[in-house]
């Protein structure tokens, strides 16, 4: 599978004073997908254009719209997956799910992180969110993507939520990882190391 994962812009008030950090939970799922043979790139939106676009009361730090449409289209994923760890970014993840349906219908969305897992079924209220993942997604995304194919599987998958034609399906994070040194370092060459250093060492 080739798997986009996507730290999306921010909305901020103008006054607000930015408290984000880099996507390290993408870099441990990053690693995780990686073991498993799939392919793997991160795109942090924030980092690329931190100092942000002047939308009225608010100012949204990351790339433009369009730069991350063609990023998704140059990539070509399988499965795109968008975190959202600030109910901050929640209008900004549904809008990169827009955008990878407006790329390709096919492409599977997966909406992770605080505020997903936190308000799944109203995450999954948008029809271009196709799966929630709660809590720890390290196991939780790996089973996903392994048993994408098979959709009588998902029902025996921990920690996610997913529409079942009208019905909105949710299985609560019920089992969690004992021993964190099970998991392989995150995959931290994915990042954009300079930039993140240059400027989440700052912020």
């Amino acid at each position: 599978m080739r798997v986009l994962l996507i730290q999306p812009p921010m909305l901020l008030h103008k006054n607000e004073i930015p408290q984000f950090s880099p996507p390290l939970g993408l870099a441990y799922i990053g690693s995780v997908l990686r073991e498993q043979g799939d392919s793997v790139e991160i795109l942090d939106a924030i980092i690329l254009a931190p100092h942000g676009h002047d939308e009225g009361d608010h100012l949204r730090l990351g790339l433009d719209w369009a730069t991350i449409r063609d990023k998704i289209a140059s990539y070509r994923p399988d499965i795109v997956g968008i975190s959202s760890m600030f109910t901050a970014q929640a209008q900004c993840m549904h809008r990169v799910a827009r955008l990878a349906k407006s790329v390709d219908a096919n492409i599977v969305t997966i909406a992770g992180g605080i505020h997903p897992s936190a308000l799944p079924a109203e995450t999954l209220k948008d029809e271009n969110v196709d799966f929630v993942v709660m809590g720890e997604g390290e196991r939780t995304v790996l089973n996903l993507v392994k048993n994408l194919s098979d959709r009588h599987l998902l029902a025996e998958i921990d920690g996610i939520g997913y529409r079942r034609g009208e019905k909105t399906v949710l299985k609560p994070k019920a089992a969690f990882i004992d021993n964190l040194d099970e998991l392989p370092f995150p995959a931290r060459h994915l990042l954009n190391l300079t930039r993140e250093l240059d400027y989440y060492g700052n912020a």
